[in-house]
């Protein structure tokens, strides 16, 4: 795994390269928090992740809690975007087991 940390004159962007997964996760976490920590303004940069399981999608729901604090997601990748998607699929099915019956079927 190949991770930076990469401080400009006006922005600091954090980026991920290679797996967001369990493996990782301590170390991904940890350069997550160190930068929310130090800095206002953070682009975080995808564009390199090849794979991403649920621990992976954890920490980014995790910058996305702080999106409205000067977090900003700047690249994805093709992983990444699987991953929203299936995490999106499963939020609406979630949704639908939890309706009444009746409104289910009018909304599928």
């Amino acid at each position: 795994m190949n991770n930076s940390l990469n401080n400009g004159d006006t922005q600091f962007r954090l980026t991920f390269k290679s797996k967001m997964t369990f493996e990782f996760a301590g170390e991904i976490e940890d350069m997550i928090l160190d930068a929310l920590r130090r800095y206002t303004h953070i682009e975080v940069d995808l564009s390199k992740v090849s794979e991403i399981d649920v621990c992976g999608v954890h920490l980014l729901s995790l910058l996305e809690r702080f999106a409205d604090k000067g977090v900003e997601i700047i690249a994805s990748s093709p992983a990444i975007e699987k991953a929203y998607e299936r995490r999106q699929n499963r939020l609406i099915q979630q949704s639908r087991l939890q309706m009444p019956a009746e409104e289910a079927q009018l909304r599928a």
